[in-house]
């Protein structure tokens, strides 16, 4: 527990990370009592029943993302969207309560630049960010966003003639606050 307060007290960046991870933990108790299509990881997939008043509680409306309006990001670099491959939504972004976040998944067709997309201005960070994502295969892999607003996906998994970024990079879960 001291190492844990030691590293907290060190990166409040890491704080807010493992913050966000927590939040999101909601979502994928969500996503585990519904029916489920394989991504790439190509493992088995693994629901969960919840008992009848958890349910209850995971069918109700959410306020967290009531009135969002999304917008898609212009892909570019042969970078394309994996939704129809994996269902899991085109490249988004949206902003509630100076709250960013993303969703879907993307994928190179060419392996080539990293640089996959530009955030509108309205959406960019005060400052550089990385932010560690799922990638092909289970992988970790990077999501660099420049407060210039690029975007860049990379890993240092191989897949094919590319790294497991280029395979396929998600979104889901990605959130940072507005002036980070």
């Amino acid at each position: 527990m001291r190492r844990i307060r030691s590293i907290a007290a060190q990166a409040p960046a890491l704080v807010i990370s493992m913050l966000a991870v927590v939040l999101c933990l909601g979502g994928g108790a969500y996503a585990s009592t519904h029916h489920l299509v394989a991504g790439p990881s190509q493992g088995p997939i693994h629901t969960l029943q919840a008992a009848d008043n958890q349910r209850a509680a995971h069918n109700a409306p959410s306020n967290l993302t009531a009135g969002v309006s999304w917008t898609s990001l212009v892909l570019q670099n042969a970078w394309a969207s994996s939704n129809a491959t994996y269902s899991s939504g085109n490249p988004k972004v949206a902003l509630q309560s100076n709250v960013v976040y993303l969703s879907g998944s993307l994928h190179q067709s060419t392996p080539g630049s990293p640089v996959f997309a530009f955030l509108p201005s309205t959406f960019r960070p005060a400052h550089n960010m990385w932010i560690t994502v799922y990638t092909f295969g289970g992988t970790s892999g990077t999501l660099y966003i420049g407060k210039d607003g690029t975007m860049e996906a990379f890993a240092s998994g191989a897949c094919g003639s590319g790294n497991s970024a280029q395979c396929f990079t998600s979104l889901a879960s990605v959130s940072y606050p507005i002036n980070s």
